[in-house]
């Protein structure tokens, strides 16, 4: 079933379908040409992919973390995996950061997203485990 405009025709024959995906290419083209700012000089030691499968990780371990206190149906137990999930990519930070000898700066604010992803994730199972 094709999707339908706001007056009830069809989007790919009309001019609208078109014209969304120029707006959305518009949009998203200068993230392509992004080139990394010296704080994240780490990204050139990096394969895009694996770039953007961190980057996804972050992303899902952010929503696992929220969700659950939004959407009552999504069990509570996604918030500790999440947040494990979380600390053990800080971990893989903080090894890449040492590794590179990149300034300690960086290392700090990971150690400390790694404290708090650890503190939720214990947290959590622990209320998990109570009731």
């Amino acid at each position: 079933m094709a999707a339908s405009g706001p007056h009830g025709r069809d989007l790919s024959t009309t001019g609208e379908a078109k014209a969304a995906s120029l707006h959305i290419e518009r949009f998203f083209s200068p993230l392509r040409r992004a080139k990394p700012c010296a704080r994240s000089a780490w990204i050139e030691d990096f394969a895009p992919w694996q770039v953007r499968t961190i980057g996804a990780l972050e992303v899902l371990a952010a929503l696992g973390m929220t969700l659950p206190y939004f959407v009552p149906k999504l069990p509570k137990v996604l918030v500790s995996a999440a947040a494990g999930g979380l600390a053990i990519t800080m971990i893989g930070a903080i090894i890449t950061h040492v590794t590179r000898q990149d300034p300690a700066v960086a290392i700090v604010i990971n150690c400390i997203l790694l404290a708090m992803a650890v503190t939720v994730a214990v947290k959590r199972f622990g209320e998990r485990a109570e009731a």
